[in-house]
């Protein structure tokens, strides 16, 4: 057994960004260059530099021979004020404009025509006044789309929807009152700007025309017949689930695949990140404070105090360490994870997600002397020093600055564990090793959701990490309610796949909630006290998670 005084730790240990219940990652010293409005042409982002007591990223290469071949795009303009919803103010992926006036100008190799001659169905943009969403008129708009055979797929802001159309359908809302854009779903609207953009930790990877694509897809299309049409245009398809395509793709076929009609959105599938930390009496005090812990002192710390069940964690991350004295079933054994464990009721690798993993942590010098995924549960929930009397010992980290024995008690000690290995841990560099080209994405979470499944004990493969959590043991008080994802893209500020897909889980599980770690990015390049526009990075653009995020460590003076 250990205690979690491990390699790394400098004054105020660096503990992992605890989501679940108050999530600080650090604020990085990554540069970039125009990340809110991108453009054609090339655009590189600086390497992280800074103090070495942070969190570092790896060297990023910028995309020095990314071209966009268009006269137009990718990014299309904005309204004044994006910000503020106004009525007309159609916002996509690509960017807003007045639906008064039409669509702005687009490649002509990007666009499409409505088809309803020589296809069943159709997606389109279908904007309305927003006064018909309260006065029943949309309703009937909506009820006459689905009785005809189509579908409204998605909200959008400001009275916009994604719908599917029939040529029936098509017709009836021509000339209605209330509507005013019915557009076809163009293929620039599904390329994400940032494709071909986002910095990689691999150099030959940053210069190569194959891309790796995430490829969302429409409700209820067939997964396996795009795969198809995409490996006939050349695509090397490496994942396929109900909604979305991995595949490697030319950047010469990105019009091709964003053409095809089930093609809901196009994205680059960018490294993932893991991100910052904090210790348990800073989070509760806001600095070290004699280690105070005020939440636990008056019994709040996750257990239910005997009238409710404990609350329960998911964390998707790089691996814990069961032999650690925060997480281990007793004082001298690391126990066998279920629910008679004292803290971990599961532990599984992503691999049946479409991710990795082989549950071994990073805890050995050769691999870096720290796991991520243990400090993220450790500092959570963890519990090594206030332990009952029947775990057989006390555990103690001491400070190498101060001399102080910091405690290691996570924020809610009472509290208990499913965790997913999204890593396979390396056996000759370290985890998450700076400047390592064999390092490049080591985490790979794979499939977080896929709407439509049921979330029971079996659950699919299909449905996803989030869901196999949710229902881990039959959908009973032993599973969890409270997910958290201490990781990310950078510089990639979309409303990617990740966030999607976590923003789906919320709707379909309204007891649920996802808390994800704002990321390393942030910028203040005026000095106004608010971050920059364009700093949060998928899964924090997630709409309905709780992102939280903060800046810098507080040392024993409180500092």
């Amino acid at each position: 057994m250990h205690s979690r005084f491990l390699a790394g730790w400098k004054g105020l240990v660096l503990a992992a960004a605890v989501a679940s219940l108050v999530l600080l990652p650090m604020t990085g010293a990554l540069a970039a260059a125009g990340t809110e409005k991108p453009a054609g042409g090339a655009q590189g982002f600086a390497s992280a530099t800074g103090d070495p007591d942070r969190i570092k990223l790896p060297t990023l290469y910028p995309r020095a021979n990314y071209q966009w071949p268009y006269a137009t795009g990718p990014f299309y303009g904005a309204v004044e004020n994006p910000q503020t919803p106004a009525k007309g103010v159609l916002r996509l992926a690509v960017g807003s404009f007045d639906a008064s006036v039409g669509i702005p100008s687009i490649p002509q190799e990007l666009r499409t025509t409505v088809k309803l001659d020589r296809q069943s169905s159709q997606y389109f943009l279908l904007q309305v006044d927003p006064a018909t969403l309260g006065d029943g008129s949309f309703d009937r708009l909506r009820d006459g789309i689905v009785s005809g055979g189509g579908a409204v797929v998605e909200s959008l802001s400001g009275g916009a929807f994604l719908v599917r159309l029939t040529a029936a359908t098509y017709g009836v809302l021509q000339g209605q009152p209330g509507v005013q854009l019915v557009e076809p779903y163009h293929p620039a609207f599904r390329l994400s700007p940032y494709i071909g953009r986002v910095p990689l930790a691999d150099p030959v990877k940053a210069l190569s025309s194959v891309y790796s694509l995430d490829i969302q897809l429409f409700p209820g299309e067939d997964a396996s017949a795009v795969a198809r049409e995409i490996a006939a245009l050349g695509g090397n398809v490496t994942a396929v689930w109900t909604d979305e395509i991995k595949a490697d793709v030319n950047r010469d076929k990105l019009a091709d695949v964003a053409s095809l009609e089930p093609v809901k959105m196009v994205f680059e599938s960018v490294p993932v990140w893991l991100w910052g930390e904090e210790t348990t009496t800073t989070m509760q005090t806001g600095h070290w404070n004699l280690g105070a812990i005020p939440y636990h002192d008056a019994g709040i710390n996750g257990g239910g105090n005997g009238l409710a069940t404990a609350q329960v964690m998911m964390e998707l991350d790089n691996g814990i360490q069961l032999d650690a004295g925060d997480l281990s079933d007793t004082f001298t054994s690391s126990g066998t994870p279920g629910l008679a464990h004292r803290k971990v009721s599961g532990y599984v690798a992503t691999t049946a997600f479409g991710g990795s993993g082989d549950l071994l942590g990073c805890d050995a010098p050769p691999q870096g002397g720290t796991t991520h995924g243990q400090m993220v549960a450790a500092t959570a929930l963890g519990n090594g020093t206030a332990t009952a009397s029947g775990y057989g010992g006390t555990w103690y980290a001491p400070d190498p600055n101060t001399g102080r024995r910091w405690k290691l008690d996570g924020v809610a000690p009472k509290a208990r564990l499913i965790a997913y290995d999204g890593q396979v841990t390396s056996s000759f560099t370290a985890c998450g090793a700076v400047n390592a080209t064999t390092t490049v994405g080591d985490l790979t979470p794979g499939n977080l959701y896929t709407p439509g499944q049921a979330c029971a004990n079996p659950v699919p493969a299909t449905a996803g990490s989030l869901c196999d959590a949710y229902g881990f043991f039959a959908a009973t008080a032993s599973d969890p309610r409270t997910f958290v994802l201490a990781w990310g893209t950078s510089a990639n500020p979309v409303y990617g796949t990740f966030a999607s897909k976590v923003d789906s889980f919320l709707f379909d599980h309204n007891d649920a909630m996802v808390f994800i770690a704002a990321g390393d990015d942030s910028k203040d390049t005026d000095r106004n006290s608010i971050p920059d526009p364009g700093t949060v990075s998928d899964p924090a653009s997630a709409k309905n998670a709780v992102v939280v995020g903060g800046a810098d460590n507080a040392n024993d003076g409180g500092l």
